[in-house]
């Protein structure tokens, strides 16, 4: 799962880190970017369909299918000759992602006790991490010519050889789900509520911010492809001990106030981004949002989880993670239509006002530390 967590990371960084690069080859202005990463969120909504089979026949067979869908789209996309290819290829590699993304944490979830399922989440979160971050490493070769960007997503490919390494050692889930259940009686509908709307509001803000971040320090502040990804591995290589601090914390001091606290640290960093320009203060606000949005990984992710019951489970988190999507596509949308005439600060600067309705809704969500095993 550590290594299945690598590959996942490396696949799914490309289409955010090779922006810049791939927008100009596509001919697109930084709004009309925004636009085509908002339709390639239809792509989470098609991890639904995952998530029924899911909780109907086990995770094993969907996570491995997430998996590969999600390979194969990040490297169908370095073939997209169009706007529209390039689209189509990022709503599988979206689809794949999404449904691998949610899969992976429950599979962990569901195999380890209450007092360390934090700890756990944080391992595989830290592991897509390192991926994301040789994904970045990539970045710097970007610039080489107009072209390496799709041999960077091409790459993708070498990724399917975890597959069947997984399909062997990976254990099925123990016991049968219940078919007979409706899916909604396991579902807390206020936590439901809750981190629905913390999930909506977050991701019309981050969408924005990280898909930008590179397009920030490279097209406004000036930097070379290889400073900018330099500068956003070494700050965030050192806020992944935000990983470790949020699994622990999220163990012992409890899922939501470690989930507050992190999505207060991630909104600081991620709109300080665009407002510095000096290396030593984009450095320094690189490091807070890594740290935050690290450590916001296991203790949002266990929260979410606890929160619903194991045989509606995999529906409920995709029906959360769908609402975040949707969020996420709302920022992009409104970046498309507001970063051309204000421009990409400003933009985000409204984002984060929506994004403190988030935290707000998170401080709110019920905590689920000192439940046992669901």
């Amino acid at each position: 799962m550590w290594v299945a967590g690598i590959a996942q990371g490396y696949a799914g960084a490309h289409a955010i880190n090779t922006l810049p690069f791939s927008r100009i080859t596509l001919g697109l202005s930084e709004g009309d970017m925004a636009g085509l990463l908002a339709v390639t969120r239809v792509g989470a909504l098609l991890a639904l369909l995952t998530s029924v089979w899911s909780d109907r026949t086990g995770r094993k067979a969907p996570y491995l299918a997430s998996l590969g869908l999600l390979f194969a789209g990040a490297a169908a996309t370095g073939l997209a000759q169009s706007a529209a290819t390039f689209t189509f290829a990022q709503i599988a590699t979206r689809w794949g992602s999404t449904g691998a993304a949610i899969l992976g944490a429950i599979l962990l979830i569901e195999s380890v006790p209450n007092e360390v399922r934090g700890f756990a989440v944080s391992i595989y979160a830290a592991a897509t991490s390192l991926g994301s971050g040789a994904a970045t490493i990539a970045v710097g070769w970007a610039d080489r010519s107009p072209e390496t960007w799709r041999w960077i997503f091409g790459s993708s490919a070498l990724a399917l050889i975890v597959i069947p390494f997984l399909a062997v050692y990976l254990k099925p889930q123990s016991s049968e789900p219940d078919r007979t259940r409706q899916w909604w009686s396991g579902v807390n509908t206020r936590s439901f509520l809750l981190l629905a709307i913390a999930s909506l509001a977050l991701a019309s803000f981050s969408a924005v911010s990280v898909s930008f971040t590179f397009e920030r320090l490279i097209d406004d502040v000036g930097l070379s492809s290889a400073a900018a990804a330099t500068l956003s591995l070494a700050a965030g290589s050192l806020g992944g001990i935000g990983f470790f601090v949020g699994g622990r914390l999220a163990d012992t001091w409890g899922r939501r106030p470690t989930a507050v606290l992190a999505s207060i640290l991630a909104l600081g960093g991620g709109t300080g981004i665009f407002f510095l320009s000096s290396t030593a203060g984009l450095a320094l606000v690189t490091f807070v949002g890594a740290f935050g949005s690290f450590m916001l990984a296991p203790s949002l992710g266990t929260l979410r989880n606890e929160s619903f019951t194991e045989d509606v489970r995999t529906r409920a988190v995709t029906w959360v993670n769908t609402i975040a999507l949707i969020g996420s596509a709302g920022g992009l949308l409104y970046a498309n239509q507001f970063i051309d005439s204000i421009g990409l600060p400003s933009t985000v600067l409204h984002l984060s006002g929506v994004a403190l309705i988030g935290v707000w809704a998170l401080h709110r969500v019920p905590e689920t530390t000192s439940r046992g095993p669901t």
